[in-house]
């Protein structure tokens, strides 16, 4: 079982206490949380892949129904994502904030304006779906763009840049979408793509395993900008354990193993 297959149902149980991070208008103003005036990009490609996964098993069973069906939701929403999410100029698929309408018209008017412009791992995530991941045009894009962002930190992947003390925000990075991004980099054509994956498996592998040394224990998140520190924030203490970071760990381990003559610890 994928370890990012728990984190999809915690995530959205954790996400409604934290939303404002991400979707409020002001951080600083719990009040401003309006998770319905949102289409998130990262909730759009899981249900993508849901898509996907769906018509595969369906034709494996014969289903050829379900197969159509599910094609043409997949088909539509890839469409939609890359209408409504992609930003070019960013190299990143931007959450969508939904304006009321004046009008009494029927059709509801897309305009780039209201793409959120800030940068949070989530906006990675469909790279990790091989439709986005296969076009080399738009990975290097979004090469540049994470290497650019500021999310990338000396021990992983930061969720956004906002450091509101809450759990789903700077400083902290979380073991499911650290394996989504750096899964859609290593899928990808690109020799950079490749190389920016090993390179953040490097970090999260350490960071993991320097964490486990100083405290025996794995943490469900991570502080990225310091090197095996435990995350924080939010309304719980750290947990330990911890299902999905056992799971990223093992799976990267597996994937791309460790280099013999690179040291382990922390620099």
């Amino acid at each position: 079982m994928q370890p990012w297959r728990s984190f999809i149902s915690h995530y959205s149980l954790i996400i409604s206490a934290t939303a404002f991070i991400l979707y409020g208008r002001n951080e600083s103003d719990l009040t401003t949380t309006t998770t319905t005036s949102i289409v998130p990009v990262d909730l759009n490609a899981f249900l993508l892949k849901m898509e996907l996964d769906i018509a595969f098993l369906a034709n494996t069973i014969g289903e050829s129904s379900a197969v159509a069906q599910f094609t043409e939701a997949s088909q539509n929403r890839q469409k939609a994502m890359n209408c409504i999410f992609w930003n070019a100029e960013m190299g990143q698929w931007l959450d969508y904030w939904l304006v009321d309408s004046n009008t009494s018209e029927d059709i509801y008017k897309w305009e780039d304006l209201h793409q959120n412009k800030k940068s949070f791992a989530s906006n990675f995530v469909p790279l990790w779906i091989q439709l986005f991941s296969s076009d080399d045009i738009t990975t290097q894009k979004v090469v540049q763009s994470l290497r650019n962002s500021g999310l990338l930190q000396s021990a992983g992947i930061a969720m956004t840049l906002s450091n509101t003390g809450q759990q789903w925000d700077f400083p902290n990075g979380w073991p499911p979408l650290e394996h989504m991004i750096i899964e859609g980099l290593a899928r990808s054509g690109l020799e950079e793509a490749r190389a920016l994956a090993k390179d953040i498996v490097v970090r999260w592998i350490r960071t993991n395993y320097v964490a486990y040394k100083k405290t025996g224990a794995m943490y469900e998140k991570y502080d990225v900008t310091s090197c095996g520190a435990a995350g924080g924030g939010g309304v719980y203490a750290a947990q330990t354990g911890f299902g999905w970071t056992n799971g990223v760990v093992l799976a990267l381990l597996e994937e791309f193993g460790w280099p013999e003559d690179l040291k382990i610890g922390c620099y």
